[in-house]
């Protein structure tokens, strides 16, 4: 019987990735709100504002994230694998203990640079991510048990990009043509709406375990009041 942890380069990484996907957030508030204000206000005023906008949000990020940060390592730091000559459990705190036997496992797939993810009879499903301790080693070890599929993560990034970037510019050029914030305002609601169904489709197919089905509604969550508050500011402005 074997006992596999999370490498502490599991919790740097996941800092670093919600460090760059805030201030990506940031910058592309700072963007939309400044795109249509270059010709109104003198260049000094704009690089003022915006200066000003990036030091602010520079002290508060630590201060947000610094939570989240403290409740991604309590979760995770009690991630532990065990494996034994016929089955596989994982134990985790807040988290029932999942264990699945070498003969109920129905797929195991894998998403480069991300993780495994073990499929067993009735959806019972374990996430081991990439940066787990000896993860090669365990790796192997499961594909002498079965096949494991590996899907390309470009692939995946790829889509997230193109679903969260191209209705973004359809909706600034619609309203730049226009001038209309109410037109606007509806493509926005029918972007979330389309942002809503797609997310919920995913959840409800089996192909994500419990662990990404929360992380998805949790950023399905913020995204949503992200974009009601700003269809809300179109309209009252």
């Amino acid at each position: 019987m074997t006992t596999y942890r999370l490498s502490p380069r599991f919790f740097s990484r996941y800092r670093q990735r919600m460090s760059l996907l805030m201030g990506s957030a940031i910058f592309g508030v700072l963007v939309y709100s400044f795109a249509d204000r270059i010709n109104r206000y003198p260049p000094v005023v704009i690089i003022s504002s915006i200066i000003f906008m990036v030091l602010i949000a520079g002290i508060s990020l630590p201060l947000i994230l610094r939570g989240e940060f403290k409740k991604h390592q309590r979760i995770w730091s009690s991630y532990e694998l065990t494996l034994s000559e016929d089955s596989i459990a994982r134990t985790q705190d807040g988290y029932e203990r999942v264990q699945i036997s070498r003969s109920e496992i129905t797929r195991i797939i894998e998403v480069t640079d991300y993780g495994l993810t073990i499929v067993g009879t009735n959806n019972a499903q374990i996430f081991v991510p990439r940066l787990v301790e000896n993860y090669v080693l365990l790796r192997n070890l499961l594909a002498e048990w079965r096949s494991i599929e590996v899907q390309a993560l470009w692939r995946n990034l790829t889509l997230c990009f193109t679903i969260a970037f191209l209705p973004w510019g359809l909706i600034y050029g619609i309203a730049r043509i226009f001038q209309n914030k109410f037109l606007t305002a509806g493509s926005l609601t029918i972007y979330l709406a389309y942002i809503v169904y797609s997310m919920s489709t995913l959840v409800r197919s089996g192909d994500v375990n419990r662990e990404e089905k929360q992380n998805i509604l949790r950023a399905l969550g913020g995204f949503s009041a992200l974009i009601i508050s700003v269809i809300v500011l179109l309209i009252i402005r």
